[in-house]
C-alpha cells in the first residue's frame, strides 16, 4: 500500500490511475485476444488425438455410436474390453483438418470468437453428440480448462492497471 505525504500526491495517483485505466482500452482488447488464444491453443490440444489405423474403431465395435452400450461385453485381442480403450477425449486426428480448422474471429472491440471451420467439426464437436455419435464432451473440457487461465490473465491485467 502507498503511503501519500499530501493530499496533492493522492489526487496525482489517483488521476494516474484513471488515466491508466482509460486508455486501458488496447490493453483490454489484447487480453481479449490473448484469452482467445489460451482458448485455441486448448482446443488443438484437445483435437490433436491420436491417430487410428484404417478400420480400428469398426473392429472395436464403434466405440463412439450412441448404442455403444451393446458392445461393450465385446473383447478385443489380448481379452480387454473394446471400450476401454478409447477414450472420448482427445478426439483423434483423421487429416488434421478439426485441428487446422480453428480460428480466432474478432466481433467488436474486445470480442473474440473462437470457431472451427472444418465442415466434419459440426459433428465431432457437437455439445450433445449427434443422433448416431455420442457426446464428446468436449466443450466441458475446455470450460475446465480454460477459465482458470483467462481468469488470472485478467486478475494479472487489472493488477498492472491499479498498480500504482
Amino acid at each position: 500500500m502507498a503511503n501519500f505525504t499530501s493530499a496533492q500526491a493522492l489526487i496525482n495517483h489517483r488521476q494516474a490511475q484513471l488515466r491508466r485505466l482509460k486508455h486501458g482500452r488496447t490493453s483490454i482488447d489484447a487480453a481479449s485476444k490473448a484469452a482467445a488464444e489460451i482458448a485455441k491453443m486448448e482446443a488443438v490440444t484437445l483435437t490433436s488425438g491420436p491417430t487410428r489405423a484404417e478400420g480400428e474403431l469398426a473392429r472395436a465395435g464403434h466405440p463412439f455410436r450412441k448404442q455403444r452400450l451393446l458392445s461393450i461385453g465385446r473383447k478385443i485381442k489380448g481379452g480387454a474390453s473394446a471400450m476401454s480403450s478409447y477414450p472420448l477425449l482427445p478426439i483423434g486426428r483423421k487429416q488434421n483438418k478439426v485441428v487446422r480448422g480453428w480460428r480466432i474471429f474478432r466481433i467488436r472491440e474486445g470480442v473474440y470468437r473462437l470457431q472451427n471451420i472444418d465442415p466434419v467439426s459440426k459433428f465431432v464437436l457437437a455439445p450433445g453428440g449427434t443422433k448416431r455419435m455420442v457426446s464428446r464432451q468436449f466443450w466441458q473440457e475446455m470450460n475446465r480448462r480454460v477459465v482458470p487461465k483467462i481468469r488470472k490473465a485478467r486478475q494479472e491485467l487489472l493488477r498492472l492497471a491499479l498498480k500504482g
